[in-house]
């Protein structure tokens, strides 16, 4: 009896034969978590870019740590989430969602003092991925409403406006969406009392980055369709009051054909709005500055300098402000460099100085370039600053390109050509650009991408459509990702309608005519 004292008495000292015993591993006056199960990574219904993760209970742990696997880091462990006392916990992605996450690995870390034992690695599976894309569509979407022609967002993430320019028989509406517990809710329509059958309201809309000031654009306002007469456009301003957007006024200076209103830009601050009218003068184009002093509005017309003989300037393509509203850039798709390089395109760059408007620079195609119908200039997109501009030429030969300038001391100089090798025949790559504020990002829309697979271009879909996603590592830029729409139905056009954050860590994508047209704008 004695002995077995003495024994019994050891073995608690030393954990004697501890794998039998249920007895824990002393080590260095801590215990030893055991081995346990890493069970599964889950999307969160209803909230976007949002996990949930599972394991089970290791022995003798005090506290778990969610990591992504990286070599960069102690252990392997990049810390995601720390200090968790359960055996579950939720996790929102603050990056961009791309197809890249799925080649993420994560583990659990069971700790206890200086202790600690790593779980199994698991990844997010497609499907999963999938349904962690957030989506969002109309409360009474109906066939051909086109729902999500135009994305604009509020840089707090917080309020998205989405055109849908054929509601009602192409009067249109424009819906708000405001993010509250990182979900997404439809607060409110709006839909002017003037409108009339193909006004086309919503096919523009620019919301600024405080989310006060929304411009919304209507370029068919006053469209006759039997007489096939009118369409000078207008621009409608609402203003956040108390969390309610309220009428301020209609901007206009179309007359028929002008098409004002169909591309808009706005400043961080609502005080500066550029309207295109790329109609006006017989297809000339113009573009008008309008600047509110805190009392009134001003206006101020641009019009191109460079007077081409071989068709219409089209100045007024597409319009994008810097963050301060001092910098425009304005595309000319028309424009033409002789006889035989006609529609090649131009951008024209305007700064505000001591209070004036001044032409700076006319960006066009390289001189080795030959060809027609080009139409560099469709889609412009400048950073916060104004000193980087992203150039789309979605139909440069055939495939589409896009091109990225930057300015120093007033001299722009093109650094780079953007061309992806799995593009095809008519994809329209660089329709659409978009320049995240930071000038580190870039989204490239190639709305007419054919691809039947979210990941592979295989060609089996219709102009379903595609973005490219492009990130700027050490001044030179590299392909990231190739973005389908979860549906990625025949026609969709996903990719038409789109807009980034100024980090890029949000992103969101229109795609007008899924749904028989009645449109989604999907969130990542």
């Amino acid at each position: 009896m004695k002995n077995f004292i003495i024994l019994a008495l050891a073995c608690s000292l030393f954990a004697c034969n501890s794998e039998n015993s249920g007895l824990p591993t002393q080590v260095g006056g801590n215990y030893q978590p055991e081995s346990f199960n890493f069970h599964e990574i889950l999307s969160v219904d209803g909230n976007v870019k949002t996990y949930f993760f599972e394991w089970e209970d290791s022995s003798n742990a005090s506290y778990y740590t969610l990591c992504e696997k990286s070599n960069s880091y102690k252990d392997n462990c990049n810390i995601i989430q720390d200090n968790l006392k359960g055996l579950s916990t939720q996790y929102e992605l603050s990056r961009l969602l791309t197809p890249k996450f799925l080649d993420k690995e994560f583990f659990i870390i069971a700790r206890n003092g200086k202790n600690i034992k790593l779980s199994n690695v698991r990844s997010v599976n497609q499907d999963e991925y999938l349904k962690s894309i957030g989506v969002v569509k109309s409360s009474n979407a109906k066939d051909n409403d086109y729902f999500g022609r135009s994305v604009s967002f509020s840089e707090d993430g917080n309020t998205l406006s989405i055109g849908a320019f054929g509601v009602d028989g192409l009067k249109g509406k424009v819906y708000i969406y405001q993010k509250k517990d990182n979900l997404w809710e439809q607060r409110v329509e709006l839909s002017p009392d003037d409108l009339e059958a193909g006004d086309r309201f919503g096919i523009s809309n620019a919301i600024s980055k405080d989310g006060k000031t929304l411009v919304v654009g209507a370029d068919h306002h006053n469209y006759n369709p039997l007489s096939e007469v009118g369409k000078p456009g207008k621009a409608y301003v609402y203003y956040n009051v108390a969390d309610s957007w309220v009428f301020d006024r209609i901007l206009t200076r179309g007359v028929n054909d002008d098409s004002f209103g169909l591309y808009i830009s706005i400043s961080d601050n609502g005080s500066t709005i550029a309207i295109a009218s790329p109609g006006e003068n017989n297809d000339i184009g113009n573009v008008y500055l309008y600047t509110n002093d805190g009392e009134v509005w001003s206006d101020k017309s641009l019009a191109p300098s460079h007077t081409d003989p071989y068709g219409p300037n089209r100045f007024g393509s597409s319009v994008s402000l810097s963050s301060n509203g001092n910098v425009v850039a304005i595309g000319a798709v028309g424009e033409s460099s002789d006889s035989s390089h006609t529609n090649l395109g131009g951008v024209y760059i305007f700064k505000k100085q001591m209070g004036n408007w001044e032409e700076k620079t006319r960006l066009e195609l390289p001189s080795t370039i030959s060809g027609q119908q080009y139409h560099f200039g469709k889609s412009v997109s400048l950073d916060n600053t104004g000193a980087t501009l992203a150039i789309g030429s979605p139909e440069e030969g055939s495939l589409g390109a896009v091109y990225i300038f930057k300015e120093s001391n007033d001299s722009w100089s093109q650094v780079e050509k953007v061309q992806h090798s799995s593009l095809q025949n008519g994809d329209l790559f660089g329709y659409r650009v978009k320049l995240s504020g930071d000038a580190n990002s870039l989204i490239i829309g190639a709305f007419t991408d054919n691809s039947g697979d979210i990941f592979l271009d295989d060609n089996l879909v219709e102009n379903s459509g595609a973005v490219y996603f492009y990130k700027k590592e050490n001044n030179l830029w590299f392909f990231d990702s190739y973005i389908k729409s979860p549906k990625n139905q025949k026609g969709g056009h996903f990719g038409l309608g789109l807009d980034i954050s100024d980090d890029g860590s949000q992103m969101f994508i229109g795609a007008r005519k899924e749904s028989s047209g009645e449109g989604k704008v999907y969130l990542y």
